[in-house]
């Protein structure tokens, strides 16, 4: 009767508004046991005399009807409410309660099941989405007196995403469900992440049950899918819905990473799958923290880090190694390290070293600024994480391996960042082994001869040394400056040692100005030497670095650090800079920003003895048959007079005749 009623009168109007009253009416506590069980099982049989196309916009109007009592909504589409509209809300729960049920039980009942597989519907697939919709709102609802119940909409969410593998697909042979399902599922995994995200700050822990049960039947339905596309929804989801309840349901998200690993899905030849998963991975670790450690084995480390070798694999020339995929790819495993790092730093020491081998081999991303941003990040973290005790000695050890310049400079960069964010009784403690580890970075700076990562090396070992008081210090400079003369290497690593020591020096007079001063006293013959020998070896960049050091030494130090004899012999040195040389395009310009400042801050911190060494010198080459000679000892003259001042002119009668000469000179400069 009501079948053919319902059909007469519209079964898209009618039919949810008769279940409506029924079950309405079925919640009314005055009538007895027998008779809700007779309308709730009337409603049940009503049900598989519809189509599903019918029966899923129904379920979607009662659940509508739900959410408007939560709302005060009145106007509800089937118009009930003036029905029931004196009651108070109160009353409604068992309604609700009741209506949650009914849509569960219809959505698992195995005649509606088999029902469903020989009606396919155009409308199906649309009353499907617009009930999963219904359903999330009731479950993500922001009211602080969510009923525990409410699980219930739970897994009847988990009934339609998983509806192929555990119902409709059990009873159909139609592929044509297999189709609408798992658009259905990427289309429900979808609007739950929304959702979430949407009132994440507004759910209250009166739904952690409710998310229990539903957190539970999605990790395990989507660590048993294949499709990638369903698969990168569900990670985003089980990302999102960590955020709300991982605190009361770790089990549930440790399992995850576990699933993950087990079905090697970081290594999946699916891109983005792999950066999903690692953004699962990550979110994870972030909400759970410590409680991850127990799963972290050495395997499952080195697992999640390798997960960039399927780039890494391809030849360079490849496309496969550009493109928005592969920066994300790399961009999730970054954050995903850096996460780990940060919750579980002890398990993570042994994994720098190929963290740093992963860095070294983007560095062809390196144009991205992205990339950059999210690398400098990861070693920030990593100083930050790991102790100098534990990262010193493992360094140690790898540096000692034959390494590319990409891998020793990112160590550079992570070793000098560790040094700057140390305290210095930290340092101090570890003085020796950070030491070691220098002298090891230095032995391939001279093997690899790159000047950036040579420049990486010199920033590190100042953050070093300004750590350290005199007494520790000055054994150790001692230390390089006996490396830097070695004579078991070959002679062109040895150029390379004093050139890097040089360097050093150069440096430390920079940044400590004249603290430093006093060690230049060891290094006065290393000076005489490299003045002496420039003019057969013509290591520009060794000399470059010396004759910065003296200028600097000149300009914070003292003299008498020399001794007289050595300030002479430098003063000498140093002049006969000028006869190397002249004939060549680069003479002046060398002079200039080099030789001529380095001896007039000379004349500025001696006193008359060096002065008269000085103007000798000059007078000499005054009277070479080289202009480029004699311009230079003018350009010098001149300086000194503007330098020193009127204490000069003690020296003007014996220059007043070799002036007067090159007054007459036929050259007009």
């Amino acid at each position: 009767l009501f079948f053919t009623l319902i059909k007469t009168l519209g079964e898209i109007k009618y039919f949810g508004q008769v279940l409506a009253i029924c079950l309405v009416k079925s919640s009314d506590k005055t009538i007895s046991k027998s008779n809700i069980r007779d309308l709730r099982e009337f409603c049940i049989n009503l049900v598989t005399e519809f189509s599903i196309s019918s029966v899923l916009g129904a379920c979607y109007g009662l659940l509508n009807m739900v959410i408007a009592v939560d709302t005060n909504d009145i106007e509800n589409e089937y118009g009930l409410f003036d029905v029931f509209a004196s009651k108070q809300k109160g009353s409604f729960e068992v309604m609700k309660n009741t209506v949650s049920f009914f849509v569960d039980e219809v959505l698992g009942l195995k005649k509606f099941t088999k029902m469903s597989s020989k009606n396919v519907e155009a409308t199906a697939e649309n009353n499907q989405l617009k009930l999963i919709e219904i359903v999330l709102k009731l479950m993500t609802h922001p009211a602080e007196d969510i009923p525990q119940n409410y699980h219930s909409h739970s897994e009847a969410h988990c009934n339609f995403l998983q509806s192929p593998s555990t119902k409709f697909t059990k009873y159909s042979k139609q592929d044509h469900w297999d189709v609408i399902f798992s658009y259905i599922r990427r289309q429900s995994l979808q609007i739950m992440t929304e959702r979430i995200q949407t009132l994440e700050p507004q759910i209250s822990t009166n739904a952690d049950v409710l998310f229990s049960s539903l957190s539970l039947q999605i990790k395990d339905m989507v660590l048993k899918m294949v499709d990638p596309e369903e698969l990168i929804l569900g990670f985003n989801c089980i990302a999102t819905m960590v955020i709300v309840n991982g605190d009361t349901n770790p089990t549930i998200y440790i399992s995850v990473i576990q699933g993950i690993l087990q079905n090697k899905l970081t290594h999946n030849e699916n891109l983005k799958v792999v950066s999903t998963s690692l953004k699962c991975i990550r979110s994870i670790s972030k909400k759970l923290g410590m409680l991850i450690l127990p799963i972290l084995s050495l395997k499952a480390i080195s697992q999640i880090l390798s997960c960039t070798d399927v780039i890494f694999a391809k030849d360079e020339s490849s496309e496969m190694l550009r493109g928005s995929k592969v920066e994300d790819l790399i961009i999730s495993a970054l954050n995903c390290y850096q996460e780990l790092l940060v919750q579980v730093s002890g398990s993570m020491v042994s994994s720098i070293p190929k963290m740093l081998e992963i860095l070294a081999k983007i560095t062809g991303f390196l144009s991205s600024k992205l990339v950059e941003t999210h690398r400098n990040q990861l070693i920030v973290t990593m100083a930050k994480s790991i102790s100098l005790s534990s990262v010193v000695p493992l360094l140690r050890k790898q540096i000692t391996k034959s390494q590319t310049k990409e891998f020793v400079d990112e160590m550079l960069l992570m070793v000098n960042k560790k040094l700057s964010l140390a305290s210095t009784a930290d340092v101090v403690s570890n003085h020796s082994d950070i030491f070691l580890l220098f002298i090891g970075i230095f032995d391939s700076v001279v093997i690899l001869d790159d000047p950036i990562i040579e420049d990486h090396a010199v920033e590190a070992w100042l953050e070093f040394t300004i750590k350290l008081n005199e007494t520790l210090f000055r054994p150790l400079f001692l230390k390089i400056v006996a490396w830097a003369g070695e004579s078991r290497h070959e002679k062109e690593i040895v150029r390379k040692q004093i050139t890097l020591l040089y360097h050093l020096v150069d440096n430390l007079l920079g940044k400590l100005k004249a603290i430093f001063t006093p060690y230049c006293g060891y290094l006065v013959d290393g000076f005489l030497t490299e003045l002496e020998f420039y003019a057969t070896t013509r290591d520009i960049q060794s000399w470059k670095y010396v004759i910065s050091s003296l200028f600097k030494f000149f300009l914070y130090g003292n003299l008498g650090i020399f001794g007289t004899d050595s300030s002479a012999s430098i003063a000498k040195a140093l002049i006969a800079q000028i006869d190397v040389g002249s004939n060549e395009e680069e003479y002046m310009p060398r002079m200039k920003q080099y030789i001529i400042p380095c001896i007039a801050q000379l004349a500025t911190a001696g006193s008359e003895p060096v002065w008269k060494v000085l103007n000798t010198q000059i007078l000499e080459r005054m009277k070479s048959d080289d202009v480029n000679r004699k311009i230079t000892a003018v350009l010098l003259l001149t300086q000194f007079y503007e330098k020193v001042g009127e204490d000069f002119l003690v020296l003007l009668p014996e220059t007043v005749p070799a002036i007067s000469e090159l007054m007459e000179d036929d050259d007009d400069e």
